[in-house]
C-alpha cells in the first residue's frame, strides 16, 4: 500500500488537521448539524446529547489572553444558542505562549480541564506481541450494526445508553466513506472500531470493547481489520489516531508514536 511519509516536523499539524478533519465529517446537516469557522477557530456542532459531539478546535496558536477569551466566549456562545452542551479539544503547543492563563480563562465559563489525549501516528503497524481472539467480523453497512457501534461507544466509555440513538443519528461519518467494524465473540458484539480515509491518511476513532471482552485482545483485532479494509480499498497505510489514557499502551504496542498532547476542556459533569 502506498503511504504518506510525514517527517516529525510536520506531525504536530498533521494531528490537529485531522482532529478537524474527523470533527467536520459530523454533523449531519438533516439534523441541524452545523459547522462554523473563523480564524484560528473550528466549530463543528453536531447537537448530540453527547458532548464530544459538539467540539471546537483551535486551529493556529493563540496570540494573546484577549484572544483566547475570545475563542473560549464564541464557542461557548455557539453552544449555548443551540442549547447542547460541547468540548473545547485543544492541541497543548497551540496555548503554549499562555499556559498560566488558559485554565482561568476557561474557568470564567465553568470550563476545566477534562482529560488529555494523545496524538499518535504511525506509517505501519507491527506485529501482533500476542495471539489475537478468533473473532467473527462484520462490515458496518446497515443502520442495524451502525447503533452497534454507538451503543458500544456508549457503554464501554460508560455514558448514558440512551444518548446511542441520539448520536446515531446526528452523525455523518456514514456518508464520508468509513468503514466500520464489529468484532463478535460467542456470537455477541464484542468491539468495534472506526476507520476514515482522511486527506491521504487512514484516521482511526470509535474503537471500543465491551467490558466483558476487556484484555483478550478485540480492541487490536478490530482495529486491524478495519484498517487493512481501508488500506486495501484505498491504498493508503499511514495511519493517524488521538488516544484516551485508557487505550494508549494499546496503541504503543500496535506501533503508533506520541505526537503531541491535547486536553478536552469540558463542564465538570457533562462527561465528553
Amino acid at each position: 500500500m502506498a503511504g504518506t511519509t510525514t517527517h516529525k516536523s510536520d506531525e504536530v499539524s498533521e494531528s490537529v488537521d485531522q482532529w478537524v478533519r474527523f470533527c467536520i465529517t459530523g454533523p449531519n446537516p438533516a439534523k441541524d448539524g452545523e459547522i462554523s469557522r473563523e480564524p484560528g477557530l473550528v466549530i463543528a456542532c453536531a447537537r448530540t446529547l453527547l458532548p464530544l459531539g459538539n467540539v471546537a478546535v483551535f486551529t493556529n496558536p493563540v496570540q494573546s489572553a484577549a484572544d483566547l477569551e475570545h475563542k473560549a466566549k464564541t464557542a461557548d456562545s455557539f453552544f449555548a444558542a443551540r442549547d447542547c452542551s460541547g468540548v473545547f479539544f485543544i492541541a497543548d503547543h497551540l496555548v503554549e505562549s499562555l499556559r498560566s492563563a488558559v485554565a482561568e480563562v476557561f474557568a470564567r465559563s465553568s470550563y476545566a480541564p477534562d482529560m488529555t489525549v494523545m496524538g499518535m501516528a504511525a506509517n505501519s503497524l507491527a506485529a501482533p506481541v500476542r495471539p489475537l481472539p478468533p473473532m467473527r467480523y462484520s462490515r458496518v453497512t446497515d443502520p442495524d450494526l451502525r447503533r452497534v457501534v454507538a451503543e458500544l461507544n456508549m457503554l464501554a466509555y460508560g455514558l448514558p445508553f440512551e444518548w446511542a440513538r441520539d448520536w446515531d443519528e446526528r452523525v455523518n461519518i456514514w456518508n464520508c466513506g468509513a468503514f466500520g467494524i464489529v468484532g463478535y465473540l460467542d456470537d455477541r458484539p464484542a468491539a468495534c472500531a472506526v476507520t476514515l480515509p482522511l486527506d491521504g491518511r487512514l484516521y482511526v476513532a470509535l474503537v471500543a470493547t465491551a467490558q466483558q471482552f476487556r484484555r483478550l485482545g478485540c480492541a487490536e483485532a478490530v482495529i486491524r481489520r478495519s484498517l487493512e479494509d481501508a488500506g486495501a480499498a484505498t491504498g493508503l497505510s499511514r495511519t493517524v489516531l488521538h488516544a484516551s489514557p485508557m487505550g494508549h499502551s494499546l496503541y504503543t504496542r500496535m506501533g503508533y508514536h506520541d505526537t503531541l498532547p491535547f486536553t478536552v476542556y469540558a463542564r465538570p459533569g457533562q462527561h465528553a
